[in-house]
């Protein structure tokens, strides 16, 4: 079978970008290597001679055209090569399966932003998308409801499968190894630190928790990764490629985000062992159960209180496995053999 996947960047810095990284990891380990059609190729990752990619120069574009562009290249591509399954992992006009992490609509309402000559651009892509794709496949139900409110499309043609995360790297350590991770870090027995891992502060909620970290008594600590932030009860460290030490080492991953399709940060927390602060709207609350969760209210201070003194009063030893809270197969394989149960 010959298989292409689009994608905006090949990559693993987050996002859709990431799942794609991973889904075509899992093609090749199934013995489907696929075709790889990209804008941007990061020259750092490991084995990238084993994979067949295929870049399509978009920088003399006008940046509000290169997604026309790059569909456009998609299609010309698809009229001169043999395609048996074409997964779109960005906006290309004509999938047979169209994954979504997200959709441009969605993302400007919750933004409460206008609406511009490029997102009408980018919208009207995504529109031909959803009607010429097979199957829309949609990683939370948020994203499958927006899907059938904003684009119209016929709820048959979607299917709700959520994204895989790697249950290999992201697990739960003993104690022992948790401790000196603790030390690594320079974290004090005496606080609870609250991993922020966002390379979008404003839309994850950095604002929101920030004014609360720094004016509460709680004996508590923002752990913010990237660009550094000062301020009482503040932690910065730099973004590492070994985020999971990370999660393993704090009390709780914590996300206050305006507009979050889904939030794999979530299931990768608790695939360590580790405990979810989130706003009740992030599309992966809905598969993550207490204790290995607590929620608030968006932008509500008192809500957010309670669910960090819920964290505070988390007895971890009671809990060695909260990977039984999460609701489906994590696997990048079977996510790989749901989407190809599709097209059988």
């Amino acid at each position: 079978m010959k298989v292409v996947i689009s994608c905006s960047k090949f990559g693993v810095s987050g996002g859709m970008e990431r799942y794609a990284y991973e889904l075509i990891y899992g093609f090749y380990d199934l013995g489907f290597p696929p075709t790889v059609i990209t804008r941007q190729v990061d020259n750092n990752l490991p084995h990238l001679a084993e994979f067949n990619i295929k870049k399509i120069n978009v920088k003399f574009i006008p940046g509000k055209l290169r997604d026309l562009f790059f569909s456009w290249r998609i299609n010309q591509y698809r009229k001169s090569n043999k395609i048996d399954l074409l997964i779109g992992c960005s906006r290309i006009s004509s999938p047979d399966i169209m994954i979504c992490g997200g959709t441009h609509i969605g993302f400007i309402k919750a933004m409460n932003k206008k609406t511009k000559i490029s997102d009408k651009l980018q919208i009207r892509l995504e529109k031909e998308q959803c009607k010429n794709a097979k199957y829309i496949v949609a990683h939370s139900q948020l994203m499958k409801d927006e899907l059938i409110q904003f684009y119209h499309v016929d709820e048959s043609k979607i299917k709700l499968i959520y994204p895989p995360s790697d249950n290999i790297k992201f697990r739960t350590i003993n104690y022992k190894e948790r401790n000196q991770l603790r030390e690594e870090f320079g974290f004090k027995d005496d606080k609870y630190y609250f991993l922020f891992p966002s390379g979008s502060h404003e839309r994850k909620g950095l604002p929101f928790l920030y004014k609360f970290f720094t004016e509460t008594d709680l004996p508590i600590e923002l752990v913010i990764l990237g660009k550094p932030v000062s301020g009482r009860n503040i932690k910065t460290l730099p973004w590492s490629n070994k985020i999971e030490k990370l999660y393993q080492a704090v009390d709780a991953t914590i996300l206050a985000s305006t507009y979050e399709p889904f939030g794999l940060v979530g299931i990768e927390s608790v695939l360590c062992g580790t405990p979810i602060v989130f706003a009740n709207n992030i599309g992966s609350c809905e598969v993550i159960d207490a204790p290995a969760k607590q929620t608030f209210i968006p932008q509500d201070y008192t809500s957010l209180m309670l669910a960090i003194e819920n964290i505070i009063r988390f007895d971890r030893k009671e809990y060695t496995d909260l990977v039984q809270y999460i609701h489906y197969d994590v696997s990048i394989k079977n996510h790989i053999q749901q989407i190809l149960n599709l097209v059988d």
